[in-house]
């Protein structure tokens, strides 16, 4: 299945950018949860914080989505690979060298748990996608390798 254009990924229906713009960089860094530990993936980069945007129901609603993007991210192949909260050990770990820690659509790994979905494309590059959220928003973030 094409994936279309970058990040790929499309918010379900009832969910919107809570802050309007995502944050966006053709180069830069994400850490993701994968084989236990916290790696550094390179690349194209996505993140942003996500709500409610009122169009169904009367309020945020974690189930939906957690449920709706992990099927939009799985629509077009992606893997779970990863879901649980991470060990403190390598939040320290990691601690200095995450420096967008607390910006737009920054994972909130010390509080949330997080899913985590790689898509592997036909062209070779993998790309990565990450979400949490809590009793009021989340957040999604996308890189491609």
């Amino acid at each position: 299945m094409p994936l279309g254009d970058f990040p790929y990924i499309q918010l379900p229906k009832g969910l919107k950018l809570l802050n309007g713009k995502p944050y966006g960089h053709a180069q830069d860094f994400l850490f993701f949860p994968i084989d236990g530990k916290m790696e550094r993936l390179d690349g194209h980069v996505w993140r942003a914080f996500i709500a409610n945007d009122g169009s169904i129901g009367n309020g945020w609603s974690y189930d939906y989505f957690v449920k709706s993007v992990a099927a939009e991210i799985s629509r077009p192949g992606g893997v779970k690979i990863y879901e649980g909260k991470v060990p403190k050990a390598e939040l320290d770990r990691i601690e200095e060298e995450a420096t967008y820690s607390g910006d737009e659509g920054a994972i909130d790994y010390w509080n949330e748990k997080v899913w985590v979905y790689v898509i592997h494309r036909e062209d070779g590059h993998s790309v990565y996608c990450q979400f949490s959220g809590y009793s009021a928003g989340g957040q999604l973030e996308v890189l491609q390798q």
